[in-house]
Formats: C-alpha cells, sequence, structure tokens
C-alpha cells in the first residue's frame, strides 16, 4: 500500500472557506437542496468535532433568480441584478434552515471587493457564534455581473480567497462540478505549487458559471502564496467531501506554496 501524505491536520485548522460555485449549488430546477443540506452537516461535524469556525462563499443567487422569474433577460447587466435581488433571499434562507436543522446559527454577509478590511472584525466576531455565509453583492457589484455577462473570470473566485486571507483561514476549499485540475490528458492534477506553470484542459464554459478552472487556479495559486496556508479544488457532490478534505483525504487538486 502507497503511503500519501496529508497536506493538512485537522486538529490544527481553526478556520476553513468553502466556497460553492453555482454549477454546484443549482440545476435546471433550481438550488439543490440536499447539496446544501449535507454541506451544513459536514461543517457543523468539524465545528462540534474540532472547533472549525467557517465561511461558506456560496454562489447561486443570479441563477436562482432566474429560476424564480422566467422574464429576465440572462443577457442584460440590469436584469442579472435584479435576478440576484429576488434570488439571494432564496440563497440564504436555505443555508440557514440547512444549519438550523443541525442546531447551528448561520448569517450572511455581502462583499464588494473594496469593503473587505472593515468586515474583518466583525465577521471574526461572528464566526465564534455561528457560520457565516458570505456572497459577493450582486445586487450592486456590476463588475461581478458584467463578468457573468461575458462569460469571463468572475470576481467571486479572487473574493472568496481575499476573504480567507482577511479572516487567516488555514484551508480553502473550492467545490466545483468538476473532480479537481484536469489535465491535456483528462487526468487530475494533484498537485499545484503557487509558482507553478500547468497545463490545464480547456472545458467549455457552462450557460450559468464564469471563468472556469482558470481564475480558480489563479487565486489558489496565490492564496498559498500569499498565506502559506492550503487550498484545494474538488467535486462538490462526493459525499462527506468537505469532511474528507479537512482530514486531508487527497481528493481533487491541492495547493501548496
Amino acid at each position: 500500500m502507497v503511503f500519501i501524505e496529508r497536506l493538512v491536520d485537522v486538529n490544527r485548522l481553526k478556520r476553513i472557506v468553502v466556497k460553492v460555485g453555482s454549477n454546484t449549488i443549482t440545476s435546471n430546477t433550481g438550488l439543490d437542496i440536499g447539496l446544501i443540506d449535507d454541506c451544513a452537516r459536514q461543517i457543523v461535524a468539524l465545528r462540534q468535532e474540532y472547533k472549525i469556525q467557517t465561511v461558506v462563499f456560496s454562489s447561486g443567487a443570479v441563477r436562482s433568480g432566474y429560476l424564480l422569474e422566467r422574464s429576465l433577460d440572462k443577457d442584460d447587466v440590469l436584469d442579472a441584478q435584479v435576478a440576484a435581488i429576488f434570488g439571494q433571499p432564496t440563497l440564504i434562507s436555505s443555508w440557514v434552515t440547512a444549519f438550523a436543522k443541525y442546531g447551528e446559527k448561520a448569517g450572511q454577509v455581502l462583499y464588494k471587493d473594496d469593503d473587505l478590511e472593515g468586515a474583518r472584525r466583525p465577521l471574526l466576531r461572528a464566526l465564534e457564534i455561528g457560520t457565516v455565509i458570505g456572497n459577493g453583492n450582486d445586487a450592486v457589484f456590476d463588475r461581478e455581473i458584467i463578468a457573468l455577462m461575458q462569460k469571463r473570470a468572475s470576481d467571486n473566485d479572487l473574493l472568496s480567497t481575499d476573504v480567507a486571507i482577511v479572516i487567516g483561514a488555514d484551508l480553502f476549499i473550492s467545490l466545483t462540478s468538476a473532480p479537481g485540475v484536469i489535465d491535456p490528458q483528462d487526468k487530475v492534477i494533484p498537485l499545484i505549487r503557487s509558482d507553478e506553470r500547468v497545463m490545464i484542459k480547456q472545458m467549455e464554459k457552462t450557460t450559468e458559471g464564469t471563468g472556469g478552472i482558470d481564475p480558480k487556479v489563479l487565486s489558489l495559486q496565490g492564496f498559498t502564496r500569499y498565506t502559506g496556508n492550503i487550498g484545494v479544488i474538488a467535486d462538490g457532490r462526493i459525499p462527506n467531501i468537505i469532511w474528507d478534505l479537512a482530514h486531508g483525504i487527497r481528493l481533487g487538486t491541492w495547493f501548496v506554496k
């Protein structure tokens, strides 16, 4: 049996960020409530067993809004912002309900990239009380909406790693609809260093997604380079994925300095 080194020790983790992508948390019929529930269960278990504090950076507001109001034009920036206005309450209420099921409080914070430092102290205090659900403030953050319209790199990828840096997260978990970072030979790249240039298979971007895998790789390389801590991209639909990654199980693609 080949021993594979575990890159993190769950007993040393204090804070983590779990980013859940839009295509992971939603389908053509709406939010994946089962996935949200299972993520909440794992995060609560980590808090109860190891006292790990978690920020969940959850996409899905805009797509939820489109599903709630079919008249909204997906190619119009204003309508996308309106979709976020109606979709965000549905998204956050689903998370709050899921955490309440397991006896955990969940709060919400909406970010723009120019107000992260001011949010640090209240965010750290909130994490002492419960789990925080974060998202870009899509209703007013039109740069993120324009990225969505143009199918280019999402500011949420950088915004979420910036939040991880601000709170001093020991581990950043990016849950996607892919098994990790895929090379041109269709194999998962197991490890990427912060200064490494990697060849990545270019996959078609989905209708609702932004930017594909490239900005996620760049943002995680920046996170590991700046902090020296660990990041990972993995398939969010694998059972117990958050729990296993926090325990250092080598699934997906890991990022190290």
